[in-house]
């Protein structure tokens, strides 16, 4: 009988321990965004998922609230900050008001290619960038994402130099970076919330729209704009974060599977389907009628370089830091 009690107490002291051992190494995160289950940040955010699921024996596992399930995107980023929900997929304009160095990749014309936006997002301005977010309560897990380009479209005038844009208004997000930008190339900016603008472009409340070409196409925009000014203005973007403090929760090792998923399958996932379907969707709004302009990239990046030190002297961005990523531009077109 002793031996029989001896036996059940040790099998309990076992249980108990696996027990607790499983309860420690159980991380979920729950991590929101706007888009629909169809885009490719969603798919790509699965195929995160199933990544770290894989990598950490079923020890994390990565829940992903599709729609505005959990809040709007600015809602996401803010819930995120505060620990409400574990992660979020933000952009530069929705975590700049965490961390104004960021607010610099939104620059009009900076970027002609995302290879050297993502090799300045790896080098001190990214750091800078990661620092002062993880101080605010963030935890970058990729790189700042391509997710397309964007491209102005307007209705009646083909756009070759700012001089075409003077005086017309074009539709752009309320945010004081993109205001500010529009206004550079010539135009009058028009804020307009997304769910309005069709209707705003049909009634000519405005005459021009800046947005990605899924966009254009997928709102039917081609409807209602004829020229598409074929350059482009800045990218769009999307960084993926989770709340500090969660992060800090998990093991080395699984900060690890988090980061290499976050850079080498979501990241990845995210620009790959990007570049096929901006080469598609060209085509297809060509065949809708869009005519394609070429415009003189040089005069409009000009202007919105001037007006990038402008935005840097009100305090937008910290003194300094557009020479410094014009610098860094610089020495990587020279390798």
């Amino acid at each position: 009988m002793k031996k029989l009690v001896s036996i059940l107490l040790t099998v309990s002291f076992v249980l108990l321990v696996f027990s607790m051992g499983s309860i420690a190494a159980d991380y979920t995160f729950k991590i929101g965004h706007v888009h629909q289950t169809t885009t490719a940040p969603h798919q790509a955010l699965l195929a995160f998922s199933e990544y770290v699921a894989q990598n950490t024996d079923g020890n994390v596992k990565i829940e992903i609230y599709p729609d505005g399930a959990l809040g709007t995107g600015i809602q996401v980023i803010e819930r995120t900050m505060t620990g409400t929900i574990d992660g979020s997929l933000g952009y530069s304009g929705g975590l700049y008001p965490y961390e104004k160095s960021i607010g610099v990749f939104s620059s009009y014309f900076l970027w002609d290619d995302y290879e050297t936006m993502l090799e300045v997002w790896r080098g001190e301005v990214g750091q800078q960038v990661n620092e002062g977010l993880a101080e605010s309560g963030f935890r970058v897990l990729g790189p700042i994402c391509y997710a397309g380009e964007r491209y102005l479209t307007t209705r009646e005038t083909p756009i070759y130099s700012p001089e075409d844009l003077k005086g017309l208004k074009t539709r752009c997000v309320e945010d004081k970076i993109a205001l500010a930008f529009t206004e550079a190339m010539g135009a009058i900016p028009t804020p307009i919330a997304f769910s309005e603008l069709y209707m705003a472009l049909q009634q000519k409340i405005v005459n021009g729209q800046v947005n990605g070409l899924s966009q254009i196409w997928n709102q039917k925009f081609f409807e209602q704009q004829k020229y598409l000014m074929l350059t482009n203005l800045k990218f769009t973007d999307f960084v993926l974060v989770v709340n500090e403090n969660k992060f800090q929760s998990l093991p080395d090792e699984y900060q690890k599977v988090m980061i290499d998923g976050a850079y080498n399958v979501w990241a990845e996932g995210v620009r790959e389907n990007a570049l096929k379907e901006e080469k598609e969707l060209i085509v297809k709004l060509q065949r809708e009628g869009m005519i394609m302009t070429i415009p003189d990239r040089d005069a409009f990046k000009v202007l919105a370089h001037k007006k990038a030190y402008q935005l840097e002297e009100e305090g937008v961005w910290p003194k300094g830091l557009f020479d410094q990523v014009l610098a860094q531009i610089e020495e990587i077109k020279s390798k």
